[in-house]
């Protein structure tokens, strides 16, 4: 996950925005390292995708990484906050194996949960420990409905090697 949130500081510090940041845009090199992409799997023979959706259709879901300020239509452009909120959904879909929202059973129950302001379930995977319960913390700062008061990606970044 710092390696996600280090590319996604690297395209933020270049005055750029990702948009469409999920699991299944994070390629891993065969030595290990995580790269950032959306390109066709075709292109890429010797990296493989962090896919965790049975349906690997790339449309389909993306609701579940959509900050909410999308859904009530305040913005024109994506901005580096929608990127961090689909950060953190990422963060949560590789320590869980699954999409967020994965209670959700259509992208309207999804809309309809974030529109709501009902954050995912605290996964299983994170304890009960002063580690996970920081890691949660920083997870429910990328949900921020206010875009002004997620962190950064450098910021999670260097959350996440402190953490480790």
């Amino acid at each position: 996950c710092a390696q996600v949130a280090s590319g996604l500081d690297h395209i933020h510090c270049r005055g750029k925005v990702h948009g469409d940041l999920k699991a299944a845009n994070v390629m891993v090199s065969s030595d290990g390292v995580a790269k950032l992409g959306h390109l066709d799997s075709s292109v890429m023979s010797k990296v493989h995708s962090l896919v965790f959706l049975a349906n690997s259709n790339p449309w389909q879901g993306a609701f579940r990484w959509t900050a909410p300020e999308v859904f009530r239509e305040e913005l024109q452009q994506q901005t580096t906050q929608m990127d961090v909120y689909a950060l953190g959904m990422t963060m949560l879909e590789i320590f869980t194996g699954q999409a967020p929202y994965s209670d959700c059973r259509s992208d309207i129950s999804v809309i309809k949960a974030v529109e709501r302001g009902t954050l995912p379930t605290r996964p299983t995977q994170l304890g009960n420990n002063t580690k996970d319960d920081n890691m949660w913390q920083l997870l429910v700062r990328c949900w921020s409905r206010s875009p002004s008061e997620r962190p950064s990606a450098g910021f999670i970044a260097g959350a996440l090697q402190y953490m480790s």
